[in-house]
């Protein structure tokens, strides 16, 4: 057992103990309402807390060693005394108060009973979490369980920056630790946070000093939880600076040799640069990611779950060849490990090609990708309402709108619509923003403008509740799209309002480079210009389009310059017939 006039080795404890204490902060039981919701709400976060938990254990086993006869007799009840097993709230605060009650020296004797006992504890919540978080419970020798990032799948997150009518939750992300978010943080109840990011804060100060600053894997761990959470909350320059600074100290101490912790926080760092937009970035983030991944001949989850993050990223990049490369391998090395029994990860691929399929004009092969995806989810998950089967029909929206079978479409979002609600009841959340976003374009369509602006003005306000005051992607797109309705609907003050608002919020977001959002903007103020007979100032948005979309197109990175010298720029390019020289 540690020593307990080993001052250096029971400090360690203890602060492993004071870890375990400050991952299981979760909502306090006796306030929840509605279990299954939070569990829904909460069930990625948990999962990561779960195995921070389950490695700080195990470290603090390797401290004690083997135990003592008197020891051995303090080891008795090796359950958590629960009011409630199926609440997993309750289980974590009772985890909570065992790991308070532990940080402290003179609780040496019974530390051996106490990591039973969250062991335990932490066994049966991952049972909980499994319907919600879709991932399979290993025995605690599996492999699996011999780093705190197992690969897991977190229901579809909304697929961020949109122009056009289309916004899709698109992106059923597979991640090898904490969940990957596209613009929109998962919904937290208030304050709950916060309370984690202080609690992580101040036992990231305690470690510092107990380390005295020198590098260490608890110190880079607790850092990568703060990634995580401040990636959650919104706070993407706090993430990737804690990022950062983990891949910093991971590769400290592990060296110039490749190791999969490094490949986690690349695969973070690759999945926060594709939030961000900084796609050649995150493909470089990624590819490493993989590669180190494959190196190692690790578990084929965390591969995967790289290979699909490519595929978004190839995607999104318009690189639709590679990316059905990245999702076939996907496909095959999931069907690999599931054969042919339905299985949610196949389903999460499926759904994948059938968003590449879309974009890439087979509407038919998307639409056999969907069904199938569709078709497991439900074989999953019964009856009851889940989000993936709502992302799913919310694709299927989208592909019978692009046929122009309105009434199939409308069908297909207002189910989504019906079970995310009950999910979500009445709080804001981006998978309803999305939808109602689908709907309001489907109502235009269908040439009821009135129907349209209220299902366009509900989604603005959603989103904007959920975004705060700060500038943001998906507000900017849809301010975006409000204006060029209420160009189409005559109005033409409206629709400047709104252009503006979005072109600037766009710059704001993407600096000086030139970006296919600020370009869609710009085009779109030149042509309501036209409408307004003010030719002067359409041709000079129109000109700042055309130069910026030619520099997107060829990925010339042309920074945005000032108006006089891209009017300029233009000008003379076309009048001497130079433009293929631009």
């Amino acid at each position: 057992m540690a020593d307990p006039e080993d001052d250096q080795q029971i400090q360690q404890i203890v602060a492993k103990f004071k870890a375990i204490r400050d991952n299981a902060i979760y909502e306090d039981p006796n306030r929840v309402a509605n279990l299954r919701e939070e569990m829904q709400e909460n069930a990625a976060d948990i999962w990561v807390s779960l195995r921070a938990i389950q490695d700080r254990v195990k470290e603090i086993r390797e401290f004690l060693g083997a135990a003592t006869d008197e020891e051995d007799s303090d080891v008795q009840d090796q359950d958590l005394a629960l009011d409630d097993s199926a609440n997993i709230f309750g289980m974590m605060a009772a985890v909570r108060h065992v790991a308070a009650q532990m940080a402290k020296r003179e609780a040496h004797r019974k530390w051996r009973s106490a990591c039973v006992q969250i062991m335990s504890a932490t066994r049966r919540a991952e049972e909980l979490l499994q319907p919600f978080l879709l991932v399979d419970v290993c025995p605690e020798e599996s492999d699996v369980f011999t780093h705190h990032t197992v690969s897991f799948h977190l229901q579809a997150p909304v697929e961020g920056s949109v122009t056009a009518v289309t916004w899709s939750v698109t992106e059923e992300t597979r991640t090898q630790g904490a969940p990957e978010a596209f613009n929109f943080p998962e919904v937290i109840p208030g304050g709950e946070t916060e309370a984690k990011m202080q609690a992580l804060e101040h036992h990231l100060l305690e470690l510092q000093n107990a380390h005295k600053d020198s590098d260490h894997s608890d110190i880079a761990a607790t850092l990568h939880r703060l990634g995580n959470l401040s990636q959650q909350a919104g706070d993407l320059n706090q993430a990737k600076q804690y990022f950062d600074e983990t891949l910093r100290m991971k590769r400290s101490l592990h060296g110039d040799g490749d190791h999969r912790e490094i490949a986690l926080t690349l695969h973070e760092l690759g999945s926060l640069s594709l939030e961000t937009g900084d796609l050649k970035q995150a493909k470089q983030y990624l590819e490493e990611s993989l590669r180190m991944n494959r190196s190692l001949h690790g578990m084929i989850r965390d591969v995967t779950a790289t290979l699909h993050a490519l595929g978004n990223l190839s995607r999104r990049a318009g690189d639709l060849k590679q990316a059905k490369t990245y999702f076939d391998e996907c496909l095959r090395m999931d069907r690999s490990l599931h054969g042919d029994r339905d299985h949610p990860e196949t389903a999460v691929t499926l759904h994948a090609l059938g968003n590449l399929s879309r974009k890439a004009g087979d509407p038919n092969q998307a639409k056999q990708y969907f069904d199938e995806s569709l078709r497991m989810k439900r074989s999953l998950h019964g009856d009851r309402a889940h989000r993936e089967i709502a992302a799913t029909l919310h694709e299927l929206g989208n592909l019978s709108s692009d046929s122009g079978d309105l009434n199939q479409a409308k069908q297909c979002y207002n189910e989504s619509l019906r079970m995310n609600r009950s999910l979500h009841g009445d709080r804001d959340h981006p998978d309803i923003a999305a939808t109602l976003h689908a709907l309001g374009s489907l109502s235009r369509q269908a040439g009821d403008l009135k129907q349209a602006k209220q299902y366009m003005e509900e989604s603005l306000r959603m989103i904007r509740s959920l975004h705060g005051d700060r500038d943001d992607p998906d507000i900017a797109a849809m301010l975006h799209d409000l204006g060029n309705f209420s160009r189409r609907a005559g109005d033409i003050k409206q629709a400047k309002q709104y252009l503006e608002k979005s072109l600037r919020m766009k710059r704001s977001l993407h600096g000086d480079r030139a970006h296919s959002e600020i370009a869609a903007t710009l085009h779109e103020l030149g042509k309501l210009f036209v409408q307004t007979g003010d030719l002067k100032r359409s041709k000079l948005y129109s000109e700042q389009y055309r130069i910026m979309q030619y520099a997107v197109d060829r990925d010339e990175g042309l920074s945005v310059m000032s108006a006089p010298l891209l009017q300029c720029l233009y000008s003379v390019a076309w009048r001497f017939d130079m433009w293929q020289l631009l």
